[in-house]
């Protein structure tokens, strides 16, 4: 049964392809035949079910136009060489984990999509360009499927014709009509096996067959196929025979066949890229089952992206990365022996080129309107206004979130003031809970109906985080950011700095599809200055960071005038404890532990009483004991767990105990439903605690564990995350900060024996905890270097956080280096045990059934020629910064011997001495000697400022400029924990050649958790 599309109340366009069953429609658009209830959105995001009647949320929006070549889509037998106008919307019925467009296809923020454009206006703008074609891309067009039709119709009045680039996902009963309006399409087959569709995309192969079928029997449509080789999932031989084999067979041997290489991205971003060899493997195997138009694509290969004629074997098209060279068909056939090569030709190829050129719609369609309207003159918002936008605002979200309908609106006086843009953003404590907007730079509307859209979607569906719960919205702070004055800025290069004035304009980013918008007030709060502020909204465009210099990137600046207030309840953020708030808490607990009594000046941030629950963790040896409490302060979790450690033991601690302090605040009860995708942050770094009626308990993510700590909570209490979705038990994450500190002496002795062999510290957290997993890791670690030529260097610098992190950014690193006899390790020293300048006394340092020895007559050699380096052992206790790159340097050279240097508190000026020491070591063992940098790059800033700041630090380093990376280190707030080694050995080396520093890899712990908002920097290098 089919609906007839029904205009509602709303405005937003009914659909087709949908029929009620019971108190749910089922869309049958697409193979997935959604059951969708009231208020409810399909797979896709866009179609939903809105007064019973499925609606598409985003017809006649779009992320972007921009003008490609047609070879672009890919499509080499359709208008070779002209002009297509390509566009897309939000959202996909697919799920694919290595999309290339994911910022868009995946996208749940369809309200900041700004464009909005009608059929007519699309049609205008194509013709306005000459543009032949246009192509529905970047997403799928099969989800809005009726404004792709509408547009199409338009389209082919006007003699355009149109081209759908799309994985084929389309329902039978849908398929007839909307392919009947189509001229061309691209069907991108992912892979011949079931299997490959249902892990990797969330969907299933034959379907996609179906269509491929269909379109060969049953229309007109010109249509070719991609596929996207994956190494290790969808590039065997045999499968690429089997999918050939098939084409052949159903499609015939003239289908063309593009065999494109993957680069990583989305949630593939540990896959490698396609090799160029692969492709062309996959090309000839298709070739040898007979067919006999088979390109390769995503890289430079004129030759093999060129149409030759299957009968004279003469190139007929000749292509270099979309840009044409000669032409030789005419009427459709080889010009030189008249085969018939199958397609959509004329006798004139088009002379577009390889230029892609963004355009705004609106501008392009309708030039002289633009030119037309006059800006209204900005609202400013006085004290009443705000205060009223402001509580409406908290209204919406509270009522949205609650599941309420809204009791409130906004004075009609108020409501109807004109506004470009607004958005909505809500933070908790130092945390921002979400952020969601939307504007029209060429049209102003009502504020209240930007205000309706905005702050209920803020409250649930930035899913960048857990969605807001009711616990946490008296402690919730509701900024809105109203927009005016956009400008597009005709700069290029350089002189776009001058067109930004930090504090004033919020800066909008795009090219092609992709697109990044930043408020004004990023700026302010991260400190940027015009150029720093631009590479942000270029690293969130999706773009590399110089972006904003290229003539074929857009940019516009708005003005927007944040506003904000306070919570109506406050609560404690442990994030944002001083330093000597944290001290005090530890010399605090101390003194609970101990049978000293002494007073202990007890800053007033800890014996605040906090309303929300509020959480400490003690662990002091093996012992481990939780306080949690709502309506308590630190102060009092403090005495509470220290009382319970003491009277476990029955007073007696462990000799040289370290504790370990785990501060949890800013509570969020998780939902079963979002489980998984919006807990990547819960993921990476929170404390998640379990509950089940008076049984509870936590998981605290260690240093390099994998484990998702929901199911590992949940498990702790005898419960799997099914339990959980049956409404069995609570699951609450939370903020953690850790603090680390040694019991005094009189708790535990400080000084060990300096002849004791040094015992792992860091195995089962930092690394594996056992020999076979340590060996097996470094296998899978190495393995993808094993033709690496190693060559003797004078240095190296590599990180230190847990194997998951960075292992494969060390081993990638060390992997074209031949590690020497001796080898000192530089790190820095984390601990506030031992000498502030320490180099290990221990004759050895044991690893898992590994013992690695250290080097001592040549720790007597530095130690001799170094004022302040000490050697003792209490400094290296506990340290991370060598003993996690010991078992790849040894696995490199089994016979090494090592120098464990932990640095602490230095000037410059004070590196000195330690870097004449180096110099001197080097002087003497030469190629027998090499020097490690361990040091991890910035710490906690969100991905994007972390990127920055290292960019900075990265500069310097590589122009081996040390007295540069020291400066711009401080001045730049960069928490490179390994600065002061690294300026040690730049330093001693420039003894006598400076270094030349080559950068193997750099990336951010983002990678592996998926959490941009709180990331830590790796970088690997050497220096010859």
């Amino acid at each position: 049964m089919t609906e007839a599309a029904t205009a509602i109340p709303t405005g937003v366009p009914a659909t087709k392809w949908w029929h009620r069953e019971g108190d749910r429609i089922v869309c049958t658009l697409c193979p997935r035949e959604c059951r969708i209830g009231e208020g409810q959105r399909g797979f896709c995001f866009v179609r939903k079910n809105e007064g019973d009647r499925m609606v598409l949320t985003t017809y006649g929006k779009s992320t972007g136009f921009c003008i490609d070549p047609i070879e672009k889509k890919p499509l080499n037998h359709f208008l070779p060489g002209t002009p297509v106008l390509s566009f897309g919307t939000a959202g996909c019925n697919l799920g694919c984990k290595f999309c290339q467009n994911w910022d868009i296809s995946k996208s749940r923020e369809i309200e900041i999509l700004s464009e909005e454009a009608g059929p007519e206006d699309i049609v205008a703008a194509a013709k306005a360009h000459g543009c032949r074609s246009i192509a529905f891309t970047y997403n799928d067009p099969v989800i809005w499927a009726e404004y792709a039709i509408d547009t199409a119709k338009v389209a082919r009045a006007e003699g355009i014709k149109t081209v759908a680039v799309t994985a084929g996902y389309i329902g039978t009963e849908a398929r007839p009509e909307f392919y009947h309006h189509i001229d061309a399409a691209n069907i991108d087959l992912k892979a011949f096996t079931d299997r490959f569709y249902r892990k990797l995309a969330f969907a299933q192969l034959e379907p996609v067959l179906d269509t491929l079928k269909w379109l060969k029997r049953e229309s007109d449509t010109w249509f070719e196929i991609t596929t996207l080789l994956i190494p290790g999932e969808n590039d065997s031989p045999e499968e690429l025979g089997r999918m050939t084999d098939w084409i052949a067979e159903n499609l015939g041997d003239e289908v063309p066949l593009h065999f494109s290489a993957f680069h990583p991205d989305f949630k593939m971003r540990d896959v490698p890229a396609t090799p160029h060899d692969t492709l062309i493997r996959a090309r000839e195997v298709a070739m040898e089952r007979g067919l006999k138009y088979v390109y390769v694509g995503n890289v430079l290969d004129g030759d093999r992206q060129s149409t030759r004629c299957p009968g004279c074997g003469e190139v007929v098209i000749e292509r270099d990365h979309y840009q044409l060279g000669s032409y030789r068909i005419r009427g459709g056939a080889c010009g030189a022996c008249g085969e018939k090569i199958p397609g959509v030709f004329e006798d004139e190829r088009g002379d577009w080129g390889r230029r892609r050129l963004p355009i705004s719609i609106r501008k392009a369609a309708r030039p002289e309107s633009v030119e037309a309207e006059a800006e209204i003159e900005p609202i400013v918002f006085d004290g009443e206004v705000r205060r009223e936008l402001l509580a409406q605002a908290r209204h919406l979200v509270e009522a949205t979130v609650r599941g309420e309908k809204p009791s409130r609106s906004l004075p009609k006086a108020i409501a109807d003031l004109p506004c470009h843009g607004l958005f909505v953003s809500l933070k908790r404590g130092h945390q921002l809970r979400g952020c969601i907007g939307n504007y029209r730079a060429d049209q102003a509307n009502p504020i209240a109906a930007l205000l309706a859209d905005a702050a209920p979607a803020v409250a649930t569906r930035d899913r960048r985080f857990p969605r807001i719960v009711p616990a946490e919205l008296p402690f919730l702070r509701i900024e809105l950011t109203p927009m005016h004055g956009f400008r597009p800025v005709p700069e290029t290069g350089e002189d776009r700095i001058g067109a930004v004035e930090i504090g004033r304009h919020g800066v909008i980013l795009g090219r092609g599809s992709q697109r990044g918008l930043l408020l004004p007030q990023v700026a302010v709060e991260q400190d940027y200055d015009a150029a720093a502020f631009l590479r942000q909204v270029s690293l969130k465009a999706g773009l590399p960071e110089d972006a904003w210099r290229a003539k074929d990137t857009d940019l516009q600046v708005f003005e927007g005038d944040p506003f904000t207030e306070a919570p109506p309840k406050s609560e404690l953020d442990t994030a944002t404890l001083p330093r000597d708030a944290l001290e005090a808490l530890a010399t605090l607990i101390t003194r609970f532990l101990g049978p000293s009594r002494g007073q202990v000046q007890v800053p007033k941030v800890l014996t605040q009483i906090s309303e929300s629950p509020l959480g400490l963790v003690l662990e002091v040896g093996d012992r481990r004991t939780v306080a949690l409490k709502a309506g308590a302060s630190l102060a009092d979790l403090a005495r509470q767990a220290a009382q319970s450690i003491a009277a476990e033991g029955k007073g007696s601690l462990p000799e040289h105990a370290e504790a370990r302090l785990h501060l949890l605040s800013l509570p969020v009860t998780l939902q079963p439903a979002d489980y998984p995708d919006r807990h990547r942050l819960v993921r990476a770094q929170g404390a998640v605690l379990a509950r089940q009626g008076e049984r509870f308990g936590i998981t605290l993510p260690g240093g390099n564990s994998s484990a998702d700590p929901v199911p590992e909570a949940l498990k702790s209490i005898g419960l799997k995350v099914g339990d959980w979705a049956r409404g069995n038990a609570e699951v609450v994450a939370f903020q953690r900060q850790v603090v680390r500190f040694r019991l005094p002496l009189a708790q535990a002795s400080e000084t060990p024996s300096a002849v004791e062999t040094r015992s792992p510290a860091m195995a089962g957290k930092f690394y594996p905890g056992n020999a076979d997993e340590i060996e097996n890791t470094l296998d899978t670690l190495f393995a993808d270097h094993a033709d690496e030529e190693a060559e003797s260097v004078r240095a190296v610098m590599l990180p230190h956080a847990g194997w998951i992190f960075c292992g494969d950014i060390i081993a990638e690193t060390l992997a074209r280096v031949t590690v020497p006899e001796v080898v000192v390790v530089l790190g820095p020293k984390h601990t506030p045990h031992g000498a502030n300048w320490s180099v290990s006394a221990s004759p050895a340092w044991r690893l898992p059934e590994t013992t690695v020895p250290v080097a001592t007559e040549w720790v007597d050699f530095l130690v001799d020629r170094c004022p302040g380096l000490e050697k003792e052992d209490a400094a290296h206790r506990d340290e991370h910064g060598c003993e996690v790159l010991l078992p790849f340097l040894h696995r490199r050279n089994p016979e090494l011997r090592v120098v464990p240097i932990a640095l602490g508190a230095a000037g410059y000026d004070d590196l000195a001495p330690l870097a004449e020491s180096l110099a001197a070591l080097k002087v003497e063992l030469g190629d027998r000697v090499m020097f490690v940098i361990s040091s991890d790059m910035n710490h906690f800033a969100n991905d994007e400022e972390n990127r920055r700041r290292d960019a900075l630090a990265l500069e310097r380093f590589e122009s081996a400029d040390a007295r540069g990376l020291y400066d711009v280190c401080r001045e730049n707030d960069i928490s490179m924990c390994g600065l002061r080694p690294a300026v040690a050995v730049l330093r001693a080396l420039e003894k006598t050649t400076p270094a030349e520093v080559e950068l193997v890899r750099y990336d951010t712990s983002a990678r592996v958790s998926g959490d941009t908002s709180r990331v830590v920097g790796y970088a690997g290098a050497v220096l010859r």
